[in-house]
C-alpha cells in the first residue's frame, strides 16, 4: 500500500515488519520504527549548551561549551536539575591562552574534547590552535599554540601548527591522540614519546 501525502514530493509504502519505505525529496528513505526521541535536559536548564559531549569510562559526561570556552562535567541520569560542574575555563566566557589552574585557565572556542583511561582530559581548544591536557598538575598545552594563524605543519609538538578547525580522539591501543584536522583534510597523529628513551610515554607519566 502506498500513501499519497499533501506534498507531492514525498510517499511512503507501509509494510507489516514496521518499516516505511518512499522517497524524500528525490531520496529512496526506509524508515524502521519504534524508537522514540524526546528531549531530557535543555542547555538553558543546566547552565551550559555543550557544542560536542564526550563520556568518560565511568560514564562521566565531558562536555565543551564553545560558547563559554569551557569545559564541564555533568554526571547523570540527565534531568532538569542536572548541573554542569565547572573542568576548567570561564563561565562567564573570558578567553585566551592562559594554563595553570583549571579555575584560571582560559580556552579559546575549544570545539573538542577527549578523555585517556587514567582520567587526564584533552582539548582542541580551536582558536588558539593548540592541544590542551587537564590532569593532576593543572592545564598544560602539550601541542602547538605558538601562533594564532591557522597552519599546517607536522614535527616537534611544540612547533606543530593546526587549522582553526579540528577534533581530538584518544586512541587507547597506541596511548595517543588523533587529530581530525578539518580545516586541512587531514588525519594527524599526537604521539606520547619520550624524547630521551626513544619510546612511548603512558599518560600518567605525563601528569
Amino acid at each position: 500500500m502506498v500513501a499519497k501525502l499533501a506534498d507531492p514530493g514525498y510517499a511512503f509504502q507501509l509494510s507489516s515488519s514496521f518499516h516505511s519505505a518512499g522517497f524524500v525529496n528525490g531520496n529512496v528513505v526506509q524508515f524502521e520504527s519504534g524508537y522514540l526521541v524526546e528531549t531530557v535536559v535543555e542547555g538553558t536548564d543546566i547552565g551550559v549548551v555543550p557544542f560536542k559531549i564526550r563520556i568518560s569510562e565511568d560514564g562521566e559526561l565531558f562536555a565543551v561549551e564553545s560558547i563559554n570556552s569551557n569545559i564541564v562535567r555533568i554526571t547523570p541520569p540527565l534531568s532538569q536539575y542536572s548541573r554542569g560542574r565547572l573542568v576548567a575555563g570561564s563561565f562567564q566566557g573570558y578567553t585566551g591562552h592562559v594554563d595553570g589552574k583549571p579555575s584560571d585557565a582560559r580556552f579559546n572556542h575549544p570545539k573538542g574534547v577527549t578523555m585517556d583511561d587514567k582520567g587526564n582530559v584533552y582539548v582542541a581548544d580551536t582558536l588558539n590552535h593548540a592541544i590542551r591536557k587537564i590532569g593532576e598538575a593543572g592545564v598544560t598545552t602539550i601541542a602547538g599554540g605558538k601562533s594564532n594563524i591557522d597552519g599546517y605543519r607536522d614535527g616537534p609538538s611544540e612547533d606543530a601548527m593546526f587549522s582553526n578547525d579540528f577534533d581530538v580522539v584518544y586512541v587507547q591501543p597506541t596511548c595517543s591522540l588523533l587529530v581530525v584536522d578539518r580545516g586541512n583534510a587531514a588525519l594527524r597523529m599526537f604521539q606520547f614519546f619520550s624524547k630521551t628513551r626513544g619510546r612511548a610515554w603512558s599518560p600518567t607519566q605525563l601528569n
